[in-house]
């Protein structure tokens, strides 16, 4: 073979070289940023995931069953309250909006009976004794009978009712009375609202990411109003599992949709860049000239033409 020869497949080889490290730059970018759009996306999932709630204010309580010695409930939520109260001679209804505060005391009952229209219901409580606020506290009762028309439902929050010291807040401005209890009357035969949503099978923990707004009393003709509404609920009662982490969630009706909807965003996005990806490959393989897929796969079958007429040529002189 020539020196000529050599030199062209030299000059050949080079330049083709030279594409191929182009076009694998240009991948590489390319693959760069896809990269990047599927981090945002992931990073906007988890900001609407936490948004609607403030971390500080989220509480993390626990009550521990003293013969187990293990948690029989454990409740991390943000809770906020809307009351109405009396105020001055005249009686008028003002509203007053408040939040839990996180660092409430628990306490409460893992075997506990709960008289409801004379009949006693096995039940567990929780009650939260409020922060630098002397005599409020909150007392939320669970129960498992199927007196309550549980049906599937193995467990569920049937009943809350708030004990408020008007005394010990300054936003209530002159009310007619120092303190009142609000509470939750129950029907069994027609469980409450709250019962509909705060349930979950038994050995399971309830998932409630959005907010859920509850009447505790809605009649004004039993006393004044007052309404609960849970932020980034996360809640098990009837606990049997021994440790404090929560068991297997499941997550509230209200939020079953919206939470479905995720996987099958997440999956259409990564489908999307799959076809994008090989599309982008399909028209960079088209792109190359016959030279170069003979060098990467000598077993395509395409032969460097150019090359060999030239060295016909040369045999030919």
């Amino acid at each position: 073979m020539s020196e000529r020869i050599r030199g062209m497949r030299d000059r050949r080889e080079n330049e083709l070289n030279g594409f191929l490290e182009e076009e694998r730059e240009h991948l590489r970018v390319y693959n760069d940023e896809q990269g990047n759009n599927l981090n945002d996306v992931f990073l906007l999932f988890r900001g609407c995931q936490a948004a609607g709630a403030s971390a500080s204010q989220r509480g993390q309580w626990t009550f521990v069953d003293g013969a187990t010695g293990g948690n029989c409930i454990i409740m991390y939520a943000q809770i906020d309250l809307t009351l109405s109260y009396y105020s001055g001679t005249a009686q008028e209804q003002k509203d007053v909006s408040l939040t839990i505060p996180a660092a409430s005391t628990p306490s409460g009952n893992c075997n506990d009976k709960v008289y409801i229209n004379g009949e006693a219901k096995d039940s567990q409580q929780l009650v939260l004794d409020f922060d630098h606020m002397p005599g409020w506290k909150a007392a939320f009762t669970f129960t498992k009978t199927e007196a309550l028309n549980l049906g599937d439902r193995q467990w569920m929050l049937y009943q809350v009712n708030i004990t408020a010291n008007y005394t010990s807040d300054p936003h209530f401005v002159n009310p007619s009375g120092d303190s009142h209890t609000y509470v939750q009357y129950v029907d069994p035969k027609n469980p409450p609202d709250l019962a509909d949503t705060i349930y979950a099978s038994k050995s399971y923990s309830l998932n409630c990411p959005s907010k859920q707004k509850f009447a505790i009393n809605d009649d004004i003709k039993k006393g004044p109003l007052a309404y609960i509404q849970f932020s980034l609920l996360k809640l098990q009662a009837f606990k049997i599992s021994s440790g404090s982490n929560f068991d297997q969630s499941e997550t509230c009706p209200a939020d079953q949709h919206n939470t479905d909807k995720v996987p099958i965003i997440v999956g259409g996005v990564l489908a999307g860049l799959t076809v994008i990806t090989l599309v982008v490959y399909l028209v960079y393989r088209s792109r190359l000239p016959p030279e170069v897929i003979n060098m990467v796969n000598p077993h395509s079958h395409y032969e460097n033409k150019a090359i060999d007429d030239e060295e016909n040529e040369e045999d030919e002189e």
